[in-house]
């Protein structure tokens, strides 16, 4: 995968502007796997500067980190499990996660059917317990496509109570309040001095008038500690 770094990053954008990527699938990791190596900590910040790289490359486009896949070795008890794949393919899974890229356990699918021992007796994979051949990479593409189809559906499906959660408790429209128009019929020259004199005549009104007000006739203004604000029926 280190040779991804070596291609012109120029090239590739101009490669997506001719045709732009929707996906792009990351596979690695095989060749490093080794039994007695369970650390991959600094393998995993490769595979994140490579999702970097492919970001700014096809800045558009989704990417997928496909997991090592399962592999068995010989020892004194026989064919057994290579348990240090596990631990690279959660190292992958941290650094897809780091990266914002998606993630896909090909260890995990393949030990659902029995592993790399399976693919061997099925004839899915080669002698050598490492590398699964045509038919078994055609097993392994129709569970990744099932992993998308259902992951497009759990995307949906979330959505879908997204929006259910995010309908307005108020589901009718309100009523519109009709305001009384007032048609002014008289010239702009008598509107001014009927304003004036109405202002006048209510100024003279206050100075005259001598008696106070009563109670009922005061406004009562709603104070923060006196407003009780109720909430909407749901």
């Amino acid at each position: 995968g280190q040779a991804m770094f070596k291609s012109n990053a120029a090239v590739n954008a101009q490669i997506n502007t001719m045709r732009p990527y929707d996906l792009v699938v990351l596979q690695y990791g095989l060749n490093i796997l080794q039994a007695d190596r369970h650390n991959y900590s600094l393998y995993a910040e490769q595979v994140e500067k490579m999702i970097r790289y492919v970001e700014q490359c096809f800045p558009e486009a989704a990417i997928l980190v496909m997991g090592v896949s399962d592999r068995s070795h010989k020892n004194e008890d026989g064919i057994v499990e290579m348990t240090s794949a596990r631990d690279l393919s959660e190292s992958q899974r941290s650094a897809a996660e780091a990266g914002g890229a998606a993630f896909w356990s090909t260890y995990d699918a393949m030990r659902k059917v029995g592993g790399m021992t399976t693919f061997v007796n099925n004839g899915w994979a080669g002698k050598d317990y490492t590398h699964i051949n045509y038919a078994g990479g055609r097993e392994i593409a129709r569970a990744l496509y099932f992993a998308l189809l259902q992951g497009a559906q759990n995307y949906s499906r979330m959505l879908h109570e997204r929006i259910e959660q995010s309908k307005p408790v108020i589901t009718e429209p309100l009523q519109e309040i009709d305001l009384p128009t007032v048609e002014n019929t008289l010239p702009p020259t008598e509107q001014v001095v009927r304003d004036t004199t109405a202002t006048a005549t209510m100024a003279e009104e206050v100075v005259t008038t001598t008696e106070e007000p009563t109670t009922s006739a005061k406004p009562t203004i709603a104070t923060a500690e006196t407003t009780t604000l109720t909430p909407l029926a749901r």
